[in-house]
């Protein structure tokens, strides 16, 4: 006869209903990775970057000013004058309003290519910016970080009592281990049959 056992895997906490279990113990650990992954796939940088989407042609319609705020602050810098960008957006804007939808450029190439670096030179910055924005990166740093290891650990059945010295090790990578110190204790701890003589 098959018993239920305990899980092994992940937590299962307790539901009334089975969209609350839904919720609590699939739905919401799941966005909780997902989250993380994006927030570790991209930068600052990039997130700035992608609000500059605004400015191809094809999606400027509905979009104000406001919308560029953050990245016109982020980039102030490489402006040549961009006291004048708000005045630079609404021509830019009007511009390509007057154009037929179909004319407009719908990427960041062809926007810039089409963009007047005379009349608009601070939009023309911004949109050669977005258009040499990575489409991914390719960092392992982040990808293997700390926080991502030590939440992998605390997901991790409560069984698995081995892992607590390998956390703490990877935390702490600052503090040397005498590796035959290590080996002496563990072998006087328990009678093993591996011989652990050096």
């Amino acid at each position: 006869m098959r018993g239920v056992g305990r899980p092994m895997y992940r937590p299962n906490a307790p539901a009334q209903t089975p969209e609350e279990y839904y919720r609590v113990n699939l739905f919401i650990p799941i966005m909780d990775h997902f989250i993380i992954s994006l927030t570790n796939q991209f930068s600052a940088h990039q997130w700035m970057a992608y609000n500059v989407s605004i400015l191809v042609p094809s999606m400027i319609e509905h979009k104000s000013f406001d919308d560029l705020k953050d990245s016109i602050t982020f980039y102030e810098a490489y402006l040549p004058s961009p006291n004048l960008i708000k005045e630079e957006f609404q021509l830019y804007k009007r511009k390509w309003l007057n154009e037929a939808i179909e004319d407009r450029p719908d990427n960041a190439i062809d926007a810039y290519v089409r963009c007047n670096g005379t009349f608009f030179p601070n939009i023309k910055v911004l949109l050669r910016i977005y258009a040499t924005l990575p489409v991914t990166t390719a960092t392992g740093e982040r990808s293997f970080s700390t926080l991502k290891l030590v939440k992998t650990y605390l997901r991790s059945t409560m069984s698995e009592n081995r892992l607590n010295g390998l956390a703490m090790m990877y935390v702490h990578p600052m503090i040397n281990i005498d590796i035959e110190q290590v080996i002496d204790k563990f072998s006087k701890r328990k009678n093993r049959k591996l011989d652990f003589g050096v």
